[in-house]
């Protein structure tokens, strides 16, 4: 990286990885075997990166269904939220309102 590079506009956007992965770690505690498990690149658009995975809590250390990311539209330089089906290994919902950014998402279940 060189100062006069990242001081141009387009910088960021063209020289921005492309190649975001979902990747899961499963630890068998008892055995101390793992396996890792990527998901592919489904979302869209194709410059979107996610990242800050969030699973229900209550679900830590057991079999769960969803996974929340915020996602990051590099062409419109919008943050939204999207929830990810890791048993169908697709997105299942995503949720954007004008002139909000979202930022690590919390799990708040209903009560």
């Amino acid at each position: 990286l060189k100062i006069p590079n990242m001081k141009k506009s387009e910088f960021m956007y063209e020289n921005m990885p492309w190649n975001t992965t979902i990747r899961r770690f499963i630890l068998n505690i008892n055995t101390l075997k793992y396996k890792i498990e990527d998901f592919p690149r489904n979302w869209n658009p194709l410059d979107t990166n996610v990242e800050f995975p969030f699973v229900n809590p209550a679900h830590l250390g057991k079999d769960y269904s969803f996974s929340y990311f915020q996602s990051w539209q590099m062409s419109t330089d919008t943050m939204d939220l999207m929830k990810y089906d890791v048993c169908k290994k697709t997105t299942s919902a995503e949720w954007h309102e004008d002139h909000k950014m979202v930022m690590e998402p919390v799990f708040a279940a209903k009560s």
